[in-house]
C-alpha cells in the first residue's frame, strides 16, 4: 500500500512541479518521517496495538511509503547532470527536513 501512495504522491509531483528538482522523493520522505513520529508517540502514550500491527504501520507502510534507493538515485541523477549545489542542496533539505519532522510528528503525537 505504501508503494502504491509513493507512486501516486510522486506522478504527481512531477505534473506539478516538473523534473528539474525532485521535490516528490523529498516530500515523500518529510510525511513519512512526520508519521512515523506520530505513529511512534501514539503507540507510547495512548494506543496499545499488538506488535504485528504496530510493524505493519511503521515498518510496513511507512517502510515502503518512504525511499532511500529514491533519494540516492536522485542524487546521483542531479550529480550527473552537473547540477552539485543542488545535490547537497538536496542532502541538506532532506535529512534536516526529515529529522525535523519526525520529532514534530512525535511531538505532536504526544499532545
Amino acid at each position: 500500500m505504501g508503494t502504491i501512495f509513493r507512486y501516486g504522491f510522486i506522478f504527481y509531483s512531477v505534473k506539478i512541479w516538473g523534473t528539474h528538482f525532485p521535490w516528490g522523493t523529498l516530500g515523500i520522505n518529510v510525511i513519512g518521517s512526520f508519521l512515523m513520529g506520530c505513529f511512534v508517540a501514539l503507540f507510547n502514550k495512548f494506543i496499545d496495538l499488538p506488535l504485528e500491527l504496530k510493524l505493519f504501520l511503521t515498518t510496513g507502510l511507512l517502510g515502503s511509503f518512504t525511499t532511500f534507493s529514491g533519494f540516492s538515485f536522485d542524487f546521483m541523477n542531479l550529480w550527473q547532470q552537473g547540477m552539485i549545489y543542488q545535490s547537497f542542496f538536496y542532502i541538506l533539505l532532506s535529512v534536516f527536513l526529515s529529522l525535523g519532522a519526525v520529532f514534530l510528528g512525535y511531538s505532536i503525537g504526544r499532545l
